[in-house]
């Protein structure tokens, strides 16, 4: 029935569109009479009475019958909207002009790529991408460990050529290749392992659509787990668990099948992706090859592209019910994917078909070699026959070897052994609240197959962060709402890393019966521990001597069997969200911490600080120690538990840095030697380098005078001190400094003396800081802002925690992506040897051992650390050649209050007046089409959930950019730009600051001064961003409530809204706990179920609440969504739609609104209501499509509305 309906439709449109270019009706087209004669009409919807009473407030909601995904009548009114949408694209050129930009924007990108590779475990990881693929293939290939022995082998050593190992050749090859040519794809090794070629799983699993969470290798490296939501973007997600082999489909094909290389030479010549299948348009493969071939040939090699919903190729294949016919038909389904480099594609094409399969293999060996420099020695060719493919008939497929769906789970997955595994179950209402342990030397449908590890039952709380710590002695699991966390943490085996055996079981809840069970296990225990005290005794030294503890007992201790022992870090009674991770020298050789970042811990103003816990500070103990002991009991869902010991209490946690409000810090990365500190400067990202050896001189001299020698052994210190808080500003490195003056050319190198650098940063502080002065700022906030534009990240380059390299990712709004690479080096200097005999006054004092202790920290002193960063990549921009010069970026500080200040206009409704803030908004444009009076622009916002809207460089915005476009956005409160302060400033009752903000935001950029301002300031004159109304505002999921919400508030602040899955019916919504997340969402919203405040102040936002009466003119509007969005539902925009329609029952059609006309009164823009088109993705969910293509077509679609509304008249 549906693909029937498709045909109609796509028939009818067709007519449509022959109609209007030959501007005459035809009589046969029935589907044309719509009255309108130029658009397919939007659908009527029909009402039915629905009331809604709380707090003593009435509603009626006539279209909740819409939440009926049964109810075919709900689908039939999508495709109406989805058909009256096209139209209308279709009769003003938007269907024309989306291809355009889709077109432009394909030509930007470099199809045939490659990430940088990075180390693990003894290989090297990397991803690739394919044209005309959709979604990546995950390789791999050893490292030469016969070379390689060390972990701290660095890309600076590997581009200078300083390192001989092969895995250095690798990376060095890689770089000086991009060097060269950065649009060159990577050519293919003869190690190179394709072990998840996504594309190609889609196929097996038969899937339209397709997500892929984690996917790990296992610790030995030979079974790959791998999560996949084969839910068509429900976010429901199955574990596959497959054998690592390679799937590289078109090895295989020189290798084997005439068919299927003759198949390859028609796909080049018709420049076809690999991912058409080769049989669906040939006869089966027992007919002649010559046949064939020459059928291949003349249908130019297309088939089906996978990524389209046409199916009409797989039943004809279905039909045939030959052995032969079904053989073919499962190759085809089976269909993995390679790719070659360009040099081989050329030479395959021109390779003559042999007469057999084994001089065909011969043929293909000697001519499919790779054109390379001598330089690139480690991109041998690839190896066509082995002994071990010789003679195989069948292609490369992922041998899944078990599929776990036991349990319905997220997209997340942990290795605990090379035979166990942990993943994150959801419940019904989309909620990840469970651990689950999976046992693979069971049977996949064995009862021990699957243990509960943990079970989150309050709805406000989900499970996240299947992590190992840093230095891989803990594996971890969080445990949050959003504003409260706590932290499982789960012992590695003794003497191991990254290795647990044992089901780590915990429980929130336990019945009598199982308390009673529980209670008799632990006597019987303690009677047998008591029993042989001795061998406790050598179990507690030896756990002790590799854990590093000292104080109480061993964390091994109450081990049972089968069971591994599981603590949490600290409570959520203490109301604090937290990260943690652990370093195992963080002071010293033996002298172990962990490291938390906390969000909002007391005091309130001094979020963001990170603070250190002392490994001798904690008690591995199973007596419940203060902090659990004195607990809350407010909430049965608490999860204090008579199985889960905490180890920590806020009290004992001691700050590594002073509070510092100028900067926000996000997570500490440690490694080894260094901790890279990802932070908000500026609402920019950076990324603080702080080295471990400050960390081990300034405890060396706070604890210098202690009795150190006398406790080597424990750990343990007398009278120990703990040092100072350092300064974020003073004592870390900037790795924006460095962004700054890195390297302008590929594969160059710059030293920096760290302490060169901090030197000159606490110079430009200075300046800073009398500036500010000079400026007398009113507030912290305003003293936050100025024009920083680039942002910087820190990736891994080799997840060894032992590693001194890493890499940085620059970002810039107007520039490519640019990768540096960052090597931490000790530079020894000119030592001279001091003779303790001439030591005076305290010196003399001294031990001989103190003495020669003191002598070797004054030479490590003298060392010098150096940072060598290396320029590895930048990205490519294809296509037309791209000069960043051409265009410009900048930040501007809105006032908060613009909107409000002289106006008639009213601010949403707060619990407390809003405090007058500066919002930065970043904007882009290209120099040469900017215009005194204004541009049109593209305005997004997102402001929610603490999220940052990181800006950077997208190759796909130059098309709005070169069509005379300003693209902007604008981090408005709600979201993290600005720290916690400035989350919480737009959320729960204050929620409607987001708005509000927006609101100035949109008319300050299209602010013209009047002639007594410019006289004012004719030094510094003003130029107007946005030309008036030609603003077009976007925002998806909680920034699609922010724009629908400021059109409600300002009818004409914008010409365009574009709304992707916007949760514009909240109210109803958060009254409705049955709905999947709802709880959860109470913590940004407020639970209005319970708190008639609440409520109000959501009645008051609510977009669905609060449209404008009939006669207020709305704007033109585009509202997309998914059906299978679980996080905002369809029927919240569409019901919306039917809303906005119903105002126009008796005023003019909404596809009478002149667009494209000669007219150039622009005062009857106004006259009537625009455009309300409405789109739904029936094969994705709340975060669009799934394939990067299809995703482009997004764009394309969303960008050609901005502007096809610019010609509205």
């Amino acid at each position: 029935m549906n693909s029937t309906t498709t045909k109609k439709n796509n028939n009818r449109n067709n007519n449509n569109n022959k109609n209007n270019n030959n501007n005459n009706n035809n009589n046969n087209n029935n589907n044309n009479n719509n009255g309108s004669g130029m658009f397919n009409p939007p659908p009527r919807y029909t009402r039915k009475t629905h009331v809604l009473e709380h707090f003593g407030d009435i509603r009626d909601d006539p279209y909740h019958w819409l939440r009926d995904r049964r109810n075919a009548e709900v689908r039939r009114l999508l495709r109406r909207e989805n058909n009256h949408t096209e139209s209308i694209f279709t009769a003003y050129g938007g269907t024309k002009l989306r291809r355009t930009l889709y077109r432009e924007m394909r030509e930007r990108w470099k199809e045939e790529d490659a990430s940088l590779p990075h180390r693990h475990d003894g290989y090297w990881y990397y991803t690739r991408t394919v044209t005309g693929a959709d979604h990546p293939l995950l390789c791999r290939r050893p490292v030469d460990t016969q070379t390689t022995t060390t972990t701290t082998t660095t890309d600076a050593d590997v581009i200078n050529g300083s390192s001989s190992s092969s895995c250095s050749s690798f990376v060095r090859d890689v770089a000086r290749l991009w060097a060269r040519n950065p649009a060159a794809p990577l050519p293919r090794s003869a190690e190179e392992e394709i072990y998840l070629d996504v594309n190609l799983l889609m196929r097996e699993l038969r899937l339209e659509s397709v997500e892929i969470g984690d996917a790990e290798v296992s610790p030995d490296g030979k079974r790959l787990a791998v999560a996949v939501d084969c839910s068509n973007g429900r976010e429901v997600y199955t574990i596959f668990i497959m054998n690592m082999t390679d799937v590289n489909y078109r090895q295989w094909l020189h290798e084997h099948s005439q068919l299927h290389r003759a198949w390859a030479e028609a796909v080049e010549r018709g420049k076809q992706s690999i991912y058409v299948s080769p049989t669906t348009r040939l006869p089966p493969p027992s007919s002649s090859s010559q046949r064939s071939a020459t059928m291949l040939n003349s249908g130019k090699g297309r088939g089906r592209v996978f990524g389209n919903n046409n199916n009409n190729n797989n039943n004809n294949n279905n039909n045939n019910n030959s052995k032969e016919r079904s053989k073919s038909s499962e190759m085809s389904m089976e269909f993995p994917v390679g790719e070659e480099d360009t040099e081989t594609k050329k030479e395959v094409t021109n390779t003559t078909l042999p007469s057999s399969s084994s001089s065909s293999s011969s043929s293909l060996s000697s001519s499919s070699t790779i054109s390379m420099d001598s330089s690139s020695s480690s991109f041998a060719s690839p190896s066509v026959t082995t002994n071990q493919t010789r003679g195989k008939q069948t292609p490369p497929t992922h041998k899944i070897t078990r599929r776990i769906d036991v349990f319905d789970a997220s997209d997340e997955i942990l290795w605990l052994s090379p035979n166990a595994l942990l993943y994150v179950g959801i419940d019904s209402k989309m909620r990840s609240c469970r651990v689950i342990h999976h046992d693979l030397t069971v049977p996949v449908d064995s009862e021990q197959a699957d243990t509960i590890c943990y079970e989150e039952i309050d709805e406000a709380y989900w499970v996240s962060s299947l992590c190992f710590t840093a230095d891989e002695c803990f594996a971890m699991f969080t445990v949050a709402s959003g504003n409260c966390s706590e932290v499982y943490v789960i012992p590695c085996d003794v003497g191991t890393k990254r290795f647990i055996t044992g089901v780590p079981v915990v429980r929130t809840s336990l019945t009598e019966e199982e308390e009673e069970e529980e209670t008799e296990e632990r006597e019987e225990d303690h009677r047998e521990n008591n029993n042989d005290n001795n061998k406790e005794e050598e179990k507690k030294s030896e756990s002790h001597n590799n854990s590093g503890s000292s104080n109480g007992n061993s964390i091994h201790e109450f081990k049972k069997e089968n069971k591994c022992p599981v603590f949490c870090f600290l409570g959520r009674e203490s109301h604090v969200d937290y990260d943690v991770d652990h370093h195992e020298s963080f002071f010293g050789e033996g002298i172990g911490a962990w490291v938390m970042v906390t969000v909002n811990a007391p005091p309130v103003e001094e979020n963001f600080r990170v603070a250190y816990l002392l490994d001798d500070d904690i008690e591995w103990s199973e007596k419940e120690n203060d902090a659990n002991s004195n607990s809350s009991s407010s909430s049965s869902s608490s999860s204090s538990n008579n199985n889960t010991y905490t180890l920590s209490s806020i009290s004992q946690w001691r700050p590594l840095f002073a509070y510092d409000p100028y900067i926000s810090v996000e997570c500490v990365e440690c490694q080894r030697d260094y901790l890279l500190i990802s932070a908000r400067r500026s609402a920019f990202p950076t990324v603080l380098l702080l080295p471990i050896r400050t960390l081990w001189n300034r405890w060396r001299s706070m604890n210098n005078n202690n009795n150190n020698n006398n406790n080597k052994k424990t750990g343990n210190i007398i009278n120990r001190k703990y040092i100072e808080p350092l300064s974020l500003q003073y004592d870390t490195v900037d790795l924006y400094t460095i962004a700054c003056q890195a390297p302008s050319r590929p594969l160059t190198e710059v030293c920096f003396s760290l302490k060169q650098l901090l030197q000159e940063q606490q110079k430009q502080k200075q300046q800073e800081e009398e500036e500010k002065k000079e400026k007398k700022l009113n507030n912290a906030l305003d003293g936050n802002y100025d024009e920083r534009l680039h942002g910087i990240m820190s990736s891994t380059e080799d997840t060894s925690f032992n590693s001194r390299s890493w890499r940085i990712i620059v970002t810039h709004l107007t520039t490519p992506t640019t990768t540096l690479g960052c090597t931490l080096e000790m530079k020894p200097k000119t030592k001279k040897k001091r003779n303790k005999n001439n030591k005076k006054g305290k010196d003399d004092k001294l031990t001989q051992e103190e003495g020669e202790e003191e002598e070797e920290e004054k030479e490590k002193e003298e060392e010098e650390m150096i940072l060598r960063v290396t320029r590895l990549y930048d990205a490519v921009v294809c296509g037309t050649p791209y000069e960043s010069n051409d265009y410009e970026a900048s930040v501007v500080w809105v006032p908060s209050d613009y909107a409000f200040q002289n106006g008639p206009l009213n601010p949403l409704p707060t619990a407390v007046p809003a405090e007058t803030v500066h919002i930065p908004v970043y904007l882009c444009w290209k120099k040469s089409l900017r215009v005194p009076g204004g541009n049109p622009m593209l305005l997004t916002v997102y402001g929610s959930y603490g999220d940052c809207c990181d800006v950077e460089f997208e190759s796909e915005r130059l098309v709005l950019l070169d069509r005379g476009f300003i693209w902007a956005a604008a981090a408005v409160r709600g979201g993290g730009e600005l720290g916690v302060a400035w989350r919480d400033a737009g959320r729960r009752l204050q929620r409607a600051t987001s708005v509000n903000d927006f609101v100035s935001v949109a008319l300050y950029l299209q602010r013209q001064e009047d002639k007594e301002e410019e006289k004012e300031k004719e030094e510094k004159k003003r130029i107007c961003w946005c030309a008036p109304g030609r603003l077009v505002i976007s925002g998806a999921s909680a920034g699609g409530f922010v724009v629908t919400a400021a059109m409600n508030l300002a009818p004409s602040l914008a010409l365009g809204v574009i709304a992707t899955v916007p949760f514009v019916d909240c109210l109803t919504t958060l009254l409705d706990s049955s709905l999947p997340l709802t709880v959860c969402e109470w913590d940004e919203f407020g639970n209005p179920q319970e708190d008639a405040t609440v409520y109000k102040m959501i009645r008051a936002i609510s977009p669905m609440d609060n449209i404008p009466p009939a006669g207020v003119v709305l704007p033109h509007l585009l509202l997309q969504t998914a059906w299978n969005d679980t996080r905002v539902g369809y029927w919240e925009s569409l019901a919306f739609t039917a809303r906005l329609r119903e105002r126009l029952l008796g005023a003019t059609s909404t596809s009478s609104r002149n667009i494209n006309t000669n007219t150039t009164n622009t005062t009857t823009m106004r006259n009537n209501d625009g455009i309300i088109l409405h789109h739904c993705e029936f094969d994705a969910g709340h975060g669009g499509a799934s394939g990067r293509y299809q995703r482009l077509k997004e764009i394309a679609r969303e960008y050609s509305f901005a502007l096809l509304v610019q010609q509205a008249t």
